[in-house]
């Protein structure tokens, strides 16, 4: 039995949501709330499912090419909220489901320009230009292009070339920009007591520097484990040049940690 879904996908300007089909693969994975690639025109774009349906409006539909995350983006709660305000505000729904999603991981697709054929017979200078970039580039991204050929109309170039064989496309979907934040991080490396036998020669005495340094490494001494070197420098006054040259001297490591976003914080 074919399992349908109706999906807001995220293309701006495109009201509503839009029926597709599960292929076998994905039977019983794809629940509402995931964010899955769906075909759209001749595009790949991303989508968020809204729901399982029983009976589609279209007669024929097209499959989901796949999942993107296994764990939904969305909760049943924050769905719920899209379509009272798709409702209640007369807005498209992918709008309104696409402020609860995370910055950068929801992306639109982009076409990749390649060369298909070598003929510079009867072409304008935009379009040589457009040639010349991707026989000198390879294949790119009109994102990509934009940044090389600026204040020309190299899109319009590149139909009538495509139109003339010379270049093809094809759709491409980013992946997601989502990446773990992470933090620089700072632990002692050798045992207390030798930290503060060697205190004395962190820098030369009487200066602010010496203070610096003696405060941090105090500091760092009461911690267990790996410390967030923002809490060394605002308890000691102490800079990463500081910190530096107490890894120089083999009394800390310098490293970094992941730490998990929380977007209710303050």
């Amino acid at each position: 039995m074919t399992i349908y879904v109706e999906i807001a996908v995220n293309i701006p300007q495109v009201t509503g949501a839009f029926h597709y089909h599960l292929p076998a693969g994905l039977e019983g994975v794809v629940q509402a709330g995931h964010l899955v690639v769906v075909p759209f025109g001749r595009q790949r774009v991303q989508g968020v499912v809204l729901r399982q349906i029983d009976q589609p409006e279209v007669s024929e539909t097209r499959p989901v090419i796949e999942l993107v995350d296994p764990d939904a983006v969305l909760t049943q709660a924050q769905l719920k909220l899209a379509r009272y305000l798709s409702d209640q505000f007369l807005a498209p729904v992918a709008s309104c489901v696409a402020l609860m999603l995370p910055p950068g991981l929801s992306q639109h697709a982009d076409l990749v320009y390649s060369v298909q054929a070598q003929d510079f017979r009867k072409l304008t200078r935009s379009q040589e230009q457009l040639l010349n970039l991707l026989e000198r580039r390879g294949p790119m991204r009109g994102s990509q292009i934009d940044h090389h050929l600026k204040h020309t109309n190299w899109r319009a170039s590149a139909r009538s070339l495509a139109k003339k064989g010379l270049v093809v496309t094809h759709s491409t979907l980013p992946p997601p920009k989502v990446r773990p934040k992470r933090v620089r991080t700072v632990r002692l490396t050798c045992s207390p007591q030798q930290a503060v036998e060697v205190m004395p020669g962190l820098a030369k005495e009487g200066t602010i520097t010496l203070q610096r340094r003696q405060a941090a490494l105090r500091f760092i001494i009461r911690e267990a484990g790996s410390v967030d070197v923002s809490r060394v420098y605002s308890s000691s006054g102490a800079n990463l040049a500081d910190l530096r040259k107490l890894e120089q001297l083999g009394l800390v490591a310098i490293g970094e940690q992941q730490v998990w976003r929380d977007p209710l914080d303050s």
